[in-house]
This record gives C-alpha cells, sequence and structure tokens, in this order.
C-alpha cells in the first residue's frame, strides 16, 4: 500500500490490547509527524498502528473476528453495554472518509505515559481520542468533523 505511514503498522493487533489510545488526524503528514515523534518517544512499531481508507474501515468494523465467535461476541456486548460502539463507529467513519485513524498500545504503561500520548496526538492535531482498556473507555477529546 502506498499510503503506508513509516514506522506503524497498517492492521489492528491481532490481540485485544491492556490499554490503547486511539484518535482521529485528517493529514497523511501530520499523522507520519506524530507516528515519528512516537517512534523517538519509545514506542515501536509494533505498538503503533495507522488506519485509513475503506481498508482501514473494514479492519474497524470486523476487530475481533479472528478471535473466534465466543471472544468476538463478548466484546461486541461489552461495547454495546459500556456505549463504547460510538468511538469506534467514528473511527469507522473517519477512516472511510479518508482521514488517519492512529492507535496506540501503551500496555501497563502509568498515567504520565498515557499523558504524553495523548500531547503527542493533540499537537499533530488529533480529534476523537478515546483511551480504552478492559473494562473502562474514556473520551479524552472531541472535536467536530467539519
Amino acid at each position: 500500500m502506498d499510503d503506508q505511514i513509516r514506522g506503524a503498522r497498517s492492521e489492528l493487533p491481532s490481540r485485544r490490547p491492556a490499554h490503547l489510545i486511539a484518535g482521529v488526524i485528517r493529514e497523511r503528514g501530520a499523522t507520519q509527524l506524530t507516528v515519528d515523534e512516537l517512534n523517538a518517544g519509545g514506542f515501536s512499531e509494533d505498538s503503533v498502528f495507522v488506519l485509513s481508507g475503506e481498508r482501514g474501515a473494514e479492519a474497524l468494523r470486523h476487530r475481533g473476528e479472528g478471535a473466534g465467535f465466543l471472544r468476538w461476541a463478548w466484546g461486541r456486548l461489552v461495547e454495546f453495554a459500556d456505549a463504547r460502539d460510538d468511538f469506534v463507529r467514528r473511527h469507522t467513519e473517519a477512516a472511510e472518509q479518508g482521514n488517519y485513524v492512529i492507535g496506540i498500545e501503551l500496555g501497563s504503561a502509568n498515567g504520565r505515559t498515557r499523558d504524553g500520548v495523548r500531547g503527542i496526538l493533540m499537537s499533530h492535531g488529533a480529534h476523537d481520542i478515546v483511551s480504552v482498556g478492559r473494562g473502562f473507555s474514556e473520551e479524552i477529546m472531541l472535536m467536530s468533523r467539519a
């Protein structure tokens, strides 16, 4: 894919991460700068993904399906119960519209790391930023998609 962002995967993680921050960036250049800054800050290509276009939207729609039906169904039920599906829908629509959905796996990182990642995303114009983990989701920053 010629729209590949250097330093990031172009697919979702194979397993659901323990903690993830995701957001939307409109421009490719800003997305590349964000990934470069994350990589310089110690986040490897394996811990950062960028999705865009119809291929990215499809990956978001079908996330977790490879984990088996019961695990996939449980994940959708938990998302529905926690109202997490709304940000997934917004990120899917953003990818369809040609925006870049960027996700950073934090693992067991502390609050300072989370705040640092959020700051990097915001400094490059990210919006619809969400922090998601097992049993929680928090919308960090929303912005109209004008």
